[in-house]
This record gives structure tokens, C-alpha cells and sequence, in this order.
């Protein structure tokens, strides 16, 4: 395994060590229960009007998130950069 951690990995909902270690290390799957989907569904309602505050409060018209995502994207007034856009 490689000694680095990709940072991706820190940004789970609930940053558990322990949680890192049995996905990213030991390959443990687990069938996500009705807890998590009604957490994931309120996280990305919250993110939502997060960002719709953000780009608001800045009287802009676009907001800008970095991302995980592999390339560019843009929906609605959100363009999402991927991490790797700014390295060398």
C-alpha cells in the first residue's frame, strides 16, 4: 500500500479512522442503511443552500467548488474544478 492518503478520503460525512481503515485498506462493503440515505439526502440539501448563500452573499453569478470530479462541470450556476486542474 501506498504510505500517502489521498484526501479524498478525509472528507467522508463522519471522519472515523477506523472507517478508513476497513474501506480503503481492508476493502470492506457495506449495503447503505436508510440512516445513511436520509443523512447523505439532508448533507446535500444543506450543501445546496449553502452554496446558494454563498454565491448570494458575494452577489455573484457563478460559484466555483472544488471538487473530486475527474473534469469540468457546470449546473446551474455552479462550475465544479477538479483538484487536479491546479497541480502541475
Amino acid at each position: 500500500m501506498n504510505d500517502k492518503i489521498p484526501i479524498h478520503w478525509l472528507q467522508s460525512q463522519a471522519y472515523c479512522e477506523y472507517q478508513i481503515c476497513l474501506e480503503h485498506v481492508k476493502g470492506v462493503k457495506v449495503e447503505p442503511t436508510p440512516e445513511m440515505n436520509y443523512g447523505k439526502e439532508a448533507h446535500a440539501i444543506l450543501e445546496e443552500n449553502h452554496k446558494k448563500k454563498a454565491i448570494s452573499r458575494y452577489k455573484a453569478k457563478y460559484g466555483i467548488v472544488i471538487s473530486n470530479a475527474n473534469d469540468v462541470k457546470k449546473e446551474n450556476n455552479i462550475i465544479y474544478v477538479p483538484i487536479t486542474f491546479f497541480s502541475s
